[in-house]
């Protein structure tokens, strides 16, 4: 029987604004650029490289992530670790910015491709890499590492046991510990200064930013608060909303109740999806899905098996349900796949809010909505404008990114890379 011959392998470089190549394709793999750099990798081993293709660092690494704010996660034989961009190790993980500290992770394991690590012991940063909050800290219920939000970080103490209070402290951006060792089963990060809490033997409810239980822990679930308004749940598993006060404003008659989006709230009962307004009405429940307002309109169905539409902020609707897919919408625009014949070809394009393409449907894949979109036609990839006009032609094997920093990762087959490069 003959052998079948495999597939030729495929080359990565970057492309310019203009189509040409900036760096030749000529690596196995590559990530988009961030900080002046690119992970690429020759022969099985990552290193990286500039705007020119020049290594900066030298192909040494089994694995490497981008750089990000400085650092980038890679490994060797000794496992995985953080760099600077001299190539120097460092100790523990570090998250991306957040109200200008960066999460610190001592001792963690990061799994397969998880985002971050879990387990190890948590702290803070600022923004030239100085500590200011030592990695002392576990993470929160649900092993959620602790962040900033509104100025202050809950941080737990120790570990999580099942039924039992943990020590809660909150850290404000300086690092000053503001409230010390508070006993809740769980703390959450504060929103509209208010914090959601689980007590031992009660239920959920909500402290101040002075650590005083301001919400009644009577709930047996509870999501933080949006708009002024925060779901909950009672003893017999209905969802309506609370105030910031504590006061009842939707009663809990819903088995589904979203937090507040764009002054919205996405509720349900007996399979159908309607919104709750913030004083307290609650419009038809007349859909069978239904997403949450986003971008100036929710995406919503009629039917559980039918085609998606969306409506305005009066509930009109404003997008016909004539879409197989339809993503939420941002920027006054949505990725859109028509309804069609069962078995037609799949194309996507992008939809403006009032319902009226953007990008025609006449492609297979479309990225993220920048001024030149990545796009797949058939077998192959290039860039289109936002209206939907090739800028690019469509002759690159793979399309590994958009454009980051002038640059794009694009694909060729090896065979072919030397034609393309041409």
């Amino acid at each position: 029987m003959p052998r079948r011959k495999s597939a030729p392998p495929i080359r990565y470089g970057f492309i310019d604004e203009a189509g040409g190549w900036a760096i030749p394709p000529s690596f196995d793999d590559v990530s988009s650029f961030s900080d002046g750099l690119a992970a690429a990798a020759r022969r099985g081993r990552y290193g990286f490289v500039d705007h020119t293709g020049a290594w900066v660092l030298e192909p040494r690494f089994s694995m490497a992530r981008k750089f990000e704010e400085g650092f980038a996660w890679v490994a060797d034989k000794r496992g995985e670790f953080r760099i600077d961009r001299a190539g120097r190790r460092h100790a523990g993980w570090l998250g991306r910015t957040v109200q200008g500290r960066r999460r610190l992770c001592v001792g963690g394991t990061r799994l397969g491709d998880a985002p971050e690590p879990t387990g190890g012991t948590w702290g803070f940063t600022d923004g030239t890499g100085k500590v200011v909050v030592e990695p002392r800290y576990t993470g929160n219920a649900g092993e959620n590492p602790p962040d900033y939000a509104e100025g202050l970080a809950v941080c737990r103490r120790g570990e999580i046991h099942v039924g039992a209070e943990s020590g809660y402290d909150v850290v404000d951006l300086a690092g000053k510990v503001i409230l010390e060792a508070l006993a809740f089963v769980e703390m959450r990060s504060f929103h509209e200064g208010r914090a959601l809490v689980k007590v031992f033997g009660q239920g959920c409810g909500f402290v101040d930013r002075d650590g005083r239980l301001v919400i009644e822990a009577r709930w047996s679930s509870a999501n933080r608060f949006s708009g002024g308004r925060a779901a909950v749940c009672d003893r017999a598993g209905a969802w309506g909303f609370v105030d910031t006060g504590g006061q009842q404003v939707i009663p809990c008659r819903f088995s589904v109740a979203h937090e507040f989006s764009e002054g919205k709230g996405l509720v349900g009962a007996a399979g159908r999806f309607g919104f709750a307004e913030l004083d307290g009405t609650v419009g038809d429940l007349q859909w069978e899905r239904a997403n949450s307002y986003s971008g100036g309109r929710a995406v919503v169905s009629s039917r559980a098996e039918g085609a998606w539409g969306a409506i305005d902020p009066a509930g009109r609707l404003a997008v016909p349900e004539n879409f197989r897919t339809l993503s939420s919408f941002a920027d006054g625009v949505a990725r859109a796949e028509p309804a069609s014949e069962r078995g037609a070809e799949r194309r996507v394009g992008y939809l403006g809010i009032d319902g009226e393409w953007r990008v025609p449907p006449e492609f297979d894949e479309l990225g993220s909505w920048q001024q030149l979109i990545l796009a797949r036609r058939g077998a192959k990839w290039g860039f289109v404008d936002q209206t939907g006009r090739e800028r690019i032609p469509f002759r690159y094997d793979r399309g590994r990114s958009r454009f980051f920093e002038g640059l794009a990762a694009l694909g060729v087959v090896e065979t072919a890379a030397s034609a393309a490069a041409g």
